[in-house]
């Protein structure tokens, strides 16, 4: 009993106190009903005279955050029927799904009948991990069936899978540690992987190259070549020194190219494959060589091609006078130099001189 003085109040506050244990009770309703875990979702519908039945259920629905569950769509077609292949919606980016490589087919027989099975279940486990909180919506998925030469496209029912965060809410009861979340690791983590294991090879072979580069040892500078005349002095002092037991021919014949050498050396021009009196002429007609030093050459050169080719000469001593003449022939034919054959060529166009001919003229 409510004493009188507080009857009014009483009245004025039942329908609100009525109104809250409305909504608590609907809530609870909600909450039980929302947790369960083998909740399936059905579609059944007649097509064309043909009963089709299409199934979505998950195990567990609630989960916690990075646990596995099982979405499993299951299609209960005519024994007649042909699937296709799934049509699916793209997922949530917070939901990462596993796909079944085939479908699990099974043979029923609808109720009530007595034979022979009539009907096919057709049933797709595809493992379900949910990195999102609170309820992640499943994507749509299609299922395209051929009737003979009839065609349908059959939409399984939709589907959520809930999520809890990492720590439970508090109960009465207290549940042992579970111990880390070890999730597997996608397609994408693998790629990943690889291409970061293909980069610390590159970098690898780099490192490895760069040093190795390092330690060889710088490539010496080029020898700088000789003065054509310290050459012609070295083959002159050679002949003067193995000269004497030689044949005529072999001894004037490398006298002979000694000096065909520094002449196209200190001139420029080609002289093996020339007679003596061509080069004389060509000296004479360009005008770069001083009188005196064609003179000197065009001696030098006629004396040891009498020598070698006439047949004449008093023997050794003859050869040391020709030796003679052939030293004193840088004096009055010097050579050029460097920048002064650069720049001659340069003005004249010319070429350099190709492979010369192993042969000596007359004079």
């Amino acid at each position: 009993m409510i004493p009188a003085p507080f009857q009014p109040a009483a009245r004025r506050l039942a329908p609100v106190l009525l109104l809250a244990a409305a909504l608590l009770l609907a809530a609870g309703c909600a909450r039980r009903s929302d947790e369960r875990s083998g909740a399936t979702a059905e579609r059944e519908e007649i097509r064309g005279g043909r009963r089709i039945l299409m199934k979505s259920s998950l195990s567990p629905r609630r989960v916690t955050l990075g646990d596995p569950s099982v979405w499993t769509l299951t299609a209960d077609l005519p024994a007649g029927a042909v699937p296709g292949k799934l049509l699916r919606s793209p997922a949530a980016p917070e939901l990462d799904l596993a796909a079944p490589k085939a479908p699990r087919i099974e043979s029923a027989r609808s109720s009530g009948t007595k034979g022979a099975a009539d009907r096919a279940v057709y049933r797709w486990p595809y493992q379900v991990r949910g990195f999102g909180l609170g309820p992640i919506a499943l994507p749509a998925v299609r299922l395209p069936v051929a009737y003979g030469t009839a065609r349908d496209t059959l939409l399984f029912p939709a589907d959520t899978l809930a999520v809890d965060s990492l720590t439970r809410a508090a109960s009465g009861t207290v549940l042992p540690d579970r111990g880390p979340i070890t999730p597997e690791l996608r397609r994408v983590d693998y790629a990943v992987a690889a291409a970061l294991l293909l980069l610390a090879i590159v970098a690898a072979i780099l490192i490895a190259r760069a040093i190795r580069r390092r330690r060889k040892p710088g490539e010496a500078p080029p020898v700088p070549a000789e003065p054509p005349d310290v050459l012609l002095r070295r083959a002159i002092a050679t002949l003067r020194a193995e000269g004497e037991p030689m044949p005529r021919d072999a001894f004037y014949d490398r006298l002979s190219l000694a000096i065909r050498d520094y002449a196209a050396a200190a001139t420029g021009i080609t002289t093996r494959d020339r007679t003596t009196m061509e080069i004389v002429r060509d000296l004479r007609a360009g005008g770069s060589v001083a009188p005196d030093g064609v003179d000197a050459l065009r001696r030098a050169l006629s004396r040891a091609d009498l020598a070698k080719f006439a047949r004449r000469g008093g023997g050794w001593d003859e050869a040391l006078d020709v030796l003679d003449t052939a030293e004193r022939l840088p004096e009055r034919l010097p050579a050029r130099t460097p920048a002064a054959a650069e720049s001659a060529d340069a003005g004249s166009g010319g070429t350099p001189p190709g492979p010369p001919a192993a042969r000596a003229g007359k004079g």
